[in-house]
């Protein structure tokens, strides 16, 4: 587990992965640990691994919706574009 885990981080800083790609694969390989039973203390906590998936996603500040901004939200998106998840929903989860 710690080898893993060492060489996602490796992976990352070498520039083998993607910040995405890092993102993502640091989610599964957390979920998959912790489905096995691994203690928590051992992985990164729920925040970080979340985090770095919404830091992954490249979104400038003027596509980002506010509380109080009153345009059409649903023009964020560009027709045929969808918004892939980054991370992978805990076993069981579902989306909404």
């Amino acid at each position: 587990m710690e080898l893993k885990r060492w060489l996602l981080g490796q992976g990352h800083v070498r520039g083998v992965f993607t910040q995405a790609e890092h993102a993502e694969k640091m989610a599964y390989f957390v979920a998959d640990m912790r489905s096995k039973g691994v203690e928590s203390a051992l992985l990164p906590s729920a925040d970080v691994v979340v985090r770095a998936c919404l830091d992954a996603i490249p979104v400038g500040l003027d596509r980002v919706a506010m509380l109080d901004d009153r345009r059409d939200l649903r023009q964020r998106v560009p027709p045929g574009k969808s918004n892939g998840q980054c991370c992978p929903m805990a076993p069981g989860q579902r989306p909404g």
